[in-house]
């Protein structure tokens, strides 16, 4: 349980952060803090009763995965994860680390809290599930005391070309690397790969489907000969009206209900089903997944559905292509003016949420359905599918279909919130719905302008470790898919 809820953590990317970024960024690392001595603004003296003393009481932040916060990106800035301390004089001029990257630090101004924004390096002599302490170490003047957190190692995972992506496993970890060459997942697991750091990969992630029916990673299988697809009513069909078996032509596979072939008697096949309306947030990757293509009647294999693709990284997802396509209608060989040709698969789905993507092709396009040439008995093509991004940074080399977009955190989201009065803005299509819940309470609702934005009411928080979720709905899908959340610190 404690896995899912990390891996909501990185789900993050769609919606935006209105907030004065100057003002709630917070001091850089080696930034003087100000009133660090207890002075006064206006020169006076200390009181008698000297500063409060400096001290640690509590860290409020849970253990801290290995690589959070630690991406690379093109030129571009990763945002840190947040770690809350409670005590007394927290208005510390310093923040060091030996064992954690401290990218700011910002106290509340009673000095009773103080966030701290780190980056948790990469450690590959830490194995999955071990943990170590790091420490922080905060100054005022001439004192200084420590935090401690605990840090939880991750695997990395390494997939080289002709490998296969396992399909058990952690779906967790710290760094993947993938090629160079072409690399395709084993099912669905194998296709919803997580990272709190970088996702590289160096070549093609194929989760094609394949013209003998075989699907992608997560996808639904073509139809048999002359039989349908069975993978829900957005399977291809066989034949379309009672007739002779022998010279109906397949449907495509449809991401709405298939189409069987129209004409028994050697009539083309149905195209392939309009598209869904579902959110890849609100009904999960595995409903969206690419759906088999119809059999031709005693002619060839249903093209394979395009795999179940999600990329989710805390930090950059960068790759030259990922390929989830329908795969096209199987071909008999012999007697082909007399048999039905069967459909194409339909595309698949791919979720890309990071902080940045850099370049990279996205292709969901359908199979085409077998081609009898001189016969009029060719087989329907398969729909496309769908592509999802949620990316404050984004640079796409192309896509097959247009991205959905959102919702997406802005780039300069800040680590720290004031705890009255603060507002978030988020981005994705204009005029939807979005909600956004605070430790998993009640959603709130956001309504998105003809731009794409909305704006929520002044909020009232709890000073300490807040997480906030981003939503497509008020109910999510079950799968990590459903949340994209971000920690932030409240202080008074």
């Amino acid at each position: 349980m404690r896995w899912l809820c990390l891996l909501a953590v990185l789900m993050a990317t769609g919606c935006s952060l209105a907030l004065d970024t100057d003002r709630f960024r917070g001091h850089g690392a080696d930034e003087d803090a100000g009133l660090a001595d207890g002075g006064f603004a206006d020169g006076g003296t200390v009181p008698d009763a000297g500063p409060t003393p400096l001290a640690v009481t509590r860290v409020l932040t849970d253990d801290l995965p290995e690589g959070l916060g630690s991406g690379v990106g093109d030129d571009v800035e990763i945002r840190p994860t947040v770690v809350v301390v409670e005590g007394t004089g927290l208005t510390v001029d310093r923040v060091t680390s030996d064992d954690l990257v401290v990218e700011g630090y910002q106290a509340s101004t009673n000095g009773d809290y103080l966030a701290v924004a780190v980056a948790v390096p990469v450690d590959e002599a830490l194995g999955a599930g071990d943990r170590k302490e790091a420490q922080l170490t905060l100054h005022r003047g001439g004192e200084s005391v420590t935090a401690t957190v605990t840090v939880t190692g991750l695997d990395e995972l390494r997939v080289i070309d002709g490998d296969t992506i396992p399909g058990e496993g952690p779906t967790l970890y710290s760094r993947i690397t993938v090629g160079p060459g072409t690399v395709r997942p084993q099912a669905l697991l194998g296709g919803r790969l997580f990272a709190t750091a970088d996702i590289t990969i160096v070549g093609t992630l194929d989760a094609n489907g394949q013209t003998d029916g075989t699907p992608g990673a997560g996808g639904c299988a073509g139809g048999g000969s002359g039989q349908d697809a069975i993978c829900g009513d957005d399977s291809g069909g066989a034949t379309g009206q009672p007739g002779d078996p022998a010279t109906g032509a397949g449907g495509g596979g449809g991401q709405g209900p298939g189409n069987a072939g129209e004409d028994p008697n050697g009539g083309d096949g149905g195209a392939g089903g309009a598209a869904k309306t579902g959110h890849v947030m609100t009904v999960g990757l595995r409903a969206l997944r690419g759906s088999g293509g119809g059999g031709g009647a005693a002619g060839g294999m249903g093209g394979g559905g395009g795999g179940a693709v999600a990329r989710v990284s805390r930090g950059t997802i960068s790759f030259d292509e990922i390929s989830a396509r329908g795969g096209p209608g199987g071909r008999r060989a012999a007697d082909e003016c007399t048999r039905g040709g069967a459909g194409g698969g339909s595309g698949g789905v791919v979720l890309l949420r990071a902080w940045s993507v850099s370049r990279g092709a996205v292709d969901v396009s359908g199979g085409t359905g077998t081609q009898t040439e001189a016969c009029m008995n060719n087989g329907g093509a398969g729909a496309s599918g769908f592509i999802f991004t949620q990316v404050p940074l984004q640079t796409l080399t192309s896509t097959s279909v247009a991205p959905l977009v959102g919702p997406t955190w802005l780039p300069d989201t800040p680590f720290w919130l004031p705890a009255e009065g603060a507002t978030i803005t988020i981005t994705g299509v204009a005029g939807r719905l979005y909600y956004m819940s605070v430790d998993g309470g009640d959603p709130l609702q956001l309504q998105a302008d003809a731009e794409g934005q909305a704006k929520s009411a002044p909020l009232s928080l709890s000073p300490g470790h807040r997480e906030i979720c981003l939503l497509a709905s008020r109910e999510p899908a079950a799968d990590i898919e459903g949340r994209n959340c971000l920690a932030f610190a409240v202080l008074p």
